[in-house]
């Protein structure tokens, strides 16, 4: 279909106020204001990778709250905690054993909140605590879903449409635990 002279001048229009709009409300790189608030998510993968390689990646943004995965036990989270300066931190095993999840945090946290995943065949849990910040107070969670790719890996191009087309469009476990979450 061809594009008349009416039409583009409307698209053109609204574009320019939507780049007009994010340069105004989008604060410029680096400026932070007295009320920012910096949270980082990482797998740190904790059995096969030296912490020194998740700390080289956290250490330059001075984060406040921290959302870890697959560390290795509450001996793993003291040490991240203490190389990070986050004086709080609460854990949460796996329900399988071998790892879990962790918050770290500047200001205190409240009472840890575990959900283990009633459809997790591998045992992964969500741990979730009330953060008392300067801020005012929130609650926070560190999530860690299955692993759709730990029984078999796709390795033609139709195994792995397939597979794409099952996370999308199906109720996979992943999906069932994000429900369970949301609930």
């Amino acid at each position: 279909r061809q594009v008349t002279g009416s039409q583009r001048p409307g698209s053109l229009i609204c574009m320019l106020l939507f780049c007009l709009l994010f340069v105004i409300v989008t604060p410029p790189p680096g400026a932070a204001t007295a009320s920012s608030l910096r949270v980082m998510t990482y797998n740190v993968y904790g059995m096969f990778v030296q912490d020194d390689v998740p700390l080289a990646v956290m250490r330059p943004h001075r984060p406040d709250l921290v959302l870890l995965q697959e560390v290795r036990n509450t001996q793993h989270v003291t040490a991240l905690s203490q190389a990070l300066g986050l004086s709080y931190w609460r854990f949460a095993p796996y329900a399988r054993g071998r790892g879990g999840v962790a918050l770290l945090s500047r200001w205190p946290l409240g009472p840890a909140h575990k959900l283990v995943w009633e459809s997790s065949p591998q045992g992964k849990v969500a741990l979730a605590a009330r953060v008392d910040s300067p801020l005012g107070h929130f609650w926070t969670c560190s999530v860690h879903l299955d692993n759709p790719l730990s029984r078999r890996t796709p390795t033609s191009l139709w195994q792995k449409a397939l597979f794409l087309w099952q996370e999308f469009f199906t109720a996979t476990p992943r999906t069932q635990q994000a429900q369970e979450l949301s609930t």
